[in-house]
This record gives structure tokens, C-alpha cells and sequence, in this order.
């Protein structure tokens, strides 16, 4: 037996060990109305968006560009577990310690009533020439 035929039948039951599968009875098709993958993911990030009501807004903010997930959970009154869920959800968590950007801070504290608007520059604009 050579060498060659030796480690094929190696990676076959190592690698492969359903040999009798009929990977022609996979179906990789799409829904109705979704011509690709990203198409996909947006209907069901529109699913998920209608089955979820959005709470009546009982407060505004105005946060800066950045924004830390502690200081998140301090203005929705929650646990920073809860609020990392729910970032997780959003598909925007990066880390305890990490800031999130505006949009993202937005589409969570709407989850909880909270309306945000994006605060001013406070430094001064250059004079024009």
C-alpha cells in the first residue's frame, strides 16, 4: 500500500467521518424574495425588529459620538449583563470595557424609551477666509 493512499483513508475517517452522507440532499436555497445572503439578514433583522414593540420614549439625552457600555446601563437603570444581551442582539457588542458609537447607543436606549440626540461640539468652528 502506498503512502499517498495510506493518508487518504486517514483524512476520510478522521475528517470525514459520515462517508455514507449524500451531501447532494443539501438544500442551500434562498427564500422567496431574497436574491443573496445580505438580503436574508435583513429580513429577519425586520422580522425580529416587528415582533418587538418599541416602548414609548419617557426621556431625552444627548450623547457624544462615542459612548461606554457601563455608562449605557447607568442611564437605562440596568445591569451591564443585561445591556451586553442586549448588544449581543444588535450585533454590536465588542467588550465591557470598549465604547459603542452613536447609531449603536441610539437603536439600544430605544429599546428601553430613551431618545438620543447627538451632543454639540464644544470646540468653537475655525473663522472662515
Amino acid at each position: 500500500m502506498s503512502r499517498g493512499s495510506t493518508f487518504i483513508r486517514w483524512v476520510a475517517q478522521t475528517i470525514m467521518p459520515f462517508p455514507d452522507q449524500d451531501y447532494n440532499k443539501r438544500d442551500a436555497s434562498l427564500p422567496s424574495g431574497c436574491k443573496d445572503l445580505a438580503d436574508l439578514i435583513k429580513r429577519e433583522q425586520a422580522l425580529a425588529s416587528q415582533c418587538d414593540p418599541e416602548p414609548p420614549i419617557t426621556r431625552h439625552i444627548l450623547l457624544p459620538e462615542k459612548i461606554s457600555i457601563k455608562y449605557l446601563a447607568e442611564i437605562v437603570e440596568r445591569d451591564l449583563a443585561v445591556i451586553i444581551a442586549d448588544l449581543v442582539r444588535l450585533r454590536c457588542y465588542l467588550g465591557k470595557n470598549r465604547s459603542i458609537d452613536f447609531e449603536d447607543a441610539v437603536r439600544l436606549l430605544r429599546k428601553y424609551g430613551v431618545a438620543a440626540e447627538k451632543q454639540p461640539d464644544s470646540a468653537p468652528e475655525p473663522p472662515a477666509k
